[in-house]
């Protein structure tokens, strides 16, 4: 599946084409619903508010959050091990 924009009733592909598509293919388009103004705002509002907080960690909170994540990690693969039948 490839990404398009629909412009002044023309559908202009953002990605390059595969190679495998023939002239003439036909093709199905699925539409994506569309954000409004006030979706685009409430994302931006809050992409600023992740900033913020990032912008106020110290290395410790930096350090803990590290942590926390290879923590997560480790447990996610001991999990897969486990469902495996490796361990």
């Amino acid at each position: 599946m490839i990404k398009a924009v629909y412009h002044n009733g023309e559908i202009h592909p953002t990605e390059p084409i595969p190679d495998d598509w023939v002239d003439g293919q036909e093709l199905e388009i699925v539409a994506l619903p569309t954000r409004d103004e006030a979706d685009l705002d409430a994302i931006d509002e809050w992409y600023r508010d992740v900033e913020r907080l990032a912008a106020e960690m110290d290395d410790d909170d930096w350090e803990q959050m590290d942590a926390a994540i290879r923590e997560a990690d480790r447990l996610q693969k001991e999990g897969m091990r486990r469902a495996m039948g490796l361990s």
